[in-house]
């Protein structure tokens, strides 16, 4: 069950409420010469918040027919910026063609998570979740193709650059525990830091980097009218 709502509380369709953001692309194609050129760019930004409720449940039965392992209703709320930008040439030359693409995106999340629920094997206690995360995506790729037409060889050469970049700088989770004994703390979610059954807190780093180089070439040779090689 998942229902979203907006910044206000209230439900609204499409869970999303967009505090700013746009878009831009440009083109032209100039004649140099005898060979034309052509320029395309495209820009966008936008920063959105994004609320959800949800029930999550855990089966103890793999075909889910058993009772639940666990349940929580929680609420996760979203705050996400996205840039971007493609900026591409294109020239043709005579018989010949070139391109170059080139495309950035960076995506920033930063996200809060609070969900209160039960679990099958802690009969009598409540437990409340809190998680917060910050995550950051981003992907630069540029591309050169050059088309060469020698009739009747054609030869397509292809190269790419491409880098993609993942962190999660501080992601935090705690664990907190209701007893509901006759205790003086028992009706409190306390956080005791003593595993699963009485509290417990992680925090995990990470980054990625991944680079990639690649390249091809395409011939053709047309023998004859109706044979190509």
């Amino acid at each position: 069950v998942v229902r979203d709502f907006g910044h206000d509380g209230r439900q609204r369709a499409g869970g999303s409420s967009a505090l700013g953001g746009g878009a831009i692309a440009v083109g032209a194609t100039i004649d140099v010469g005898s060979a034309q050129l052509g320029v395309i760019a495209a820009f966008g930004l936008s920063n959105r918040w994004r609320t959800r409720q949800s029930t999550q449940q855990l089966s103890t039965d793999p075909n889910l027919a058993g009772g639940l392992q666990s349940e929580f209703n929680r609420v996760i709320t979203d705050n996400r910026a996205v840039a971007n930008a493609l900026v591409g040439f294109g020239l043709e030359l005579d018989r010949h063609k070139f391109r170059w693409t080139n495309l950035y995106i960076r995506d920033t999340i930063k996200q809060a998570r609070l969900g209160r629920g039960t679990e099958a094997n802690a009969v009598g206690r409540d437990f409340l979740r809190q998680d917060t995360a910050w995550f950051e995506r981003q992907l630069i790729d540029t591309q050169l193709v050059a088309e060469l037409n020698f009739d009747p060889l054609k030869v397509e050469l292809r190269g790419a650059y491409a880098n993609t970049q993942r962190e999660a700088p501080y992601e935090r989770s705690f664990i907190y525990v209701r007893t509901n004994q006759p205790t003086p703390t028992g009706n409190r979610f306390i956080n005791d830091l003593g595993g699963n059954q009485n509290g417990s807190a992680r925090f995990a780093f990470s980054d990625l980097n991944e680079t990639l180089w690649s390249g091809g070439i395409d011939v053709t040779y047309r023998a004859l009218s109706n044979l190509t090689l």
